[in-house]
């Protein structure tokens, strides 16, 4: 148990508060920089994804640090690099094609369409 104890002067109160050891839980800011040693815990990427996708980041512009074996990205301009390739996959022809294939291995076609 922790116990928290404050005291107030000008009243001469005194208070305890009793607390779970688990009660408490501190939270860190996220950090500026992440490398290939902290991405899985504040990215959740893994090492091997993260160091093989430095590559592209660096030619899509974006800054890679060297610090002895370390490589460090900033983090916010990662994530937004990762958002904008995630968003840029996503092509809505290729949705189609893949409806109108699955459809047709169930014996079915698209509704309004002769293909």
């Amino acid at each position: 148990m922790w116990r928290a104890v404050r005291k107030v002067a000008v009243m001469g109160i005194r208070a305890t508060l009793d607390l779970p050891a688990d009660g408490l839980t501190v939270v860190a800011p996220a950090p500026e920089l992440v490398s290939q040693a902290t991405a899985e815990a504040n990215l959740s990427i893994p090492r091997r994804t993260f160091l093989d996708s430095l590559g592209p980041f660096r030619a899509a512009g974006g800054e890679v640090i060297r610090l002895g074996r370390l490589r460090l990205v900033d983090r916010v301009e990662f994530v937004s690099w990762l958002r904008g390739r995630a968003a840029a996959a996503v092509d809505p022809d290729e949705v189609e094609d893949d409806t109108a294939a699955a459809l047709r291995v169930v014996g079915m076609r698209p509704a309004g369409g002769g293909r």
